[in-house]
């Protein structure tokens, strides 16, 4: 935490916080002094990776658009004010409309790498954050996007080989898909009048936290302003309040025994003697290494069992933020956590 903090206080203010409303105000004509220098580049990456590295409740999602703005305004110009030398090349690209298309591209790229999903950068350039768009800048942009997921790719696949993978083969850690759904799952029309409801809720529920995040917002300018101890203070604080709560708080929360378990690559689940699917809880086969305070189940043979009870609450609060993800969004999440943990994950996560 203190290598994520000391450079951003220190060294390179301007690399605070995600750096997406940066981004947005420079492409929508305002001015952002030092936003794309290199060294705002290199002590976002180090802090970024500091803190995803350690658990905190942060992901690389907005950092990736700000890095990935940063190269595409640095590569436009071909040149560097922070180690004071000219390349020479590129000179063609150096006026502002083309450093804005090619910071653009770069904030897409960013999306596309950190989603995975090409198409969903260039949707996020053009919907959110450009205000001036042409139809020779899409194209770019998504040859940009793509050629950047294939290396992500490509670089996973890479890393696989290490533990004895097939190096270009886009399979299991490398796979160009992260939440693959092999479920059949019927739909009826009837299922659109609650859809609405949920929707019109959650947006209401979004408004409440926009406000009460823009009021904690204010309350934390006039509490640490721009004194550098407080600065520093305030993540390592936060830090030990959620390793705390991420601790003590799975140590109240009940243990789930489920009945069935949905193997990765089975059609049907898997269940105890006299149990169905629909006699009581499905769990993900994920869930079950997590025993936390749960104490693992044993057969009479003396090695465990398939199916293993799970802590709900150390399952969200223990695990990486991709990881807590998947489990909230898998089929049948009401019954495999309770709103007591989600309640409780809200209130530590906000």
């Amino acid at each position: 935490v203190f290598l994520a903090t000391w450079p951003v206080v220190h060294i390179a203010p301007a690399a605070a916080g995600a750096g997406v409303a940066e981004v947005m105000a420079y492409l929508n004509g305002v001015h952002m002094p030092k936003i794309f220098n290199l060294k705002t580049l290199v002590v976002k990456f180090v802090s970024c990776a500091a803190a995803v590295g350690v658990g905190l409740p942060v992901g690389p999602e907005g950092p990736m658009i700000h890095m990935g703005a940063l190269i595409g305004s640095g590569l436009s110009q071909g040149t560097s004010m922070t180690l004071g030398f000219s390349t020479g090349l590129f000179e063609r690209f150096r006026n502002p409309r083309d450093q804005r298309d090619f910071v653009t591209a770069g904030a897409a790229i960013g999306v596309a790498v950190a989603f995975n999903a090409p198409i969903g950068g260039l949707l996020f350039a053009f919907e959110e954050v450009a205000s001036f768009f042409s139809t020779s800048l899409g194209w770019q942009t998504f040859v940009g996007c793509m050629l950047g997921v294939f290396m992500l790719n490509l670089c996973r696949s890479l890393q696989t080989t290490l533990s004895g993978g097939t190096f270009g083969l886009f399979d299991g850690d490398a796979s160009t898909v992260f939440y693959e759904v092999r479920q059949v799952v019927s739909n009826h029309v009837a299922a659109v009048a609650p859809a609405a409801v949920i929707g019109a809720a959650c947006g209401l529920a979004a408004v409440v936290f926009t406000i009460a995040n823009l009021k904690c917002s204010r309350l934390r300018s006039r509490i640490i302003g721009s004194d550098p101890r407080r600065r520093m203070a305030e993540p390592l604080i936060i830090a030990l309040i959620f390793v705390t709560a991420s601790m003590l708080l799975p140590q109240f929360a009940p243990c789930i025994q489920p009945s069935c378990v949905n193997q990765q690559n089975s059609k049907d689940p898997i269940c105890e003697a006299g149990a169905t699917a629909t006699s009581g809880v499905t769990a993900e086969a994920g869930l079950l290494g997590e025993h936390y305070t749960c104490r693992p189940l044993y057969n009479p043979s003396g090695g465990p069992k398939l199916i293993q009870p799970y802590n709900p609450l150390a399952i969200l609060l223990d695990v990486p933020g991709d990881d807590a993800i998947r489990h909230l969004l898998t089929r049948g999440t009401h019954l495999q956590f309770r709103f007591a943990p989600l309640a409780a994950m809200l209130a530590v996560y906000f």
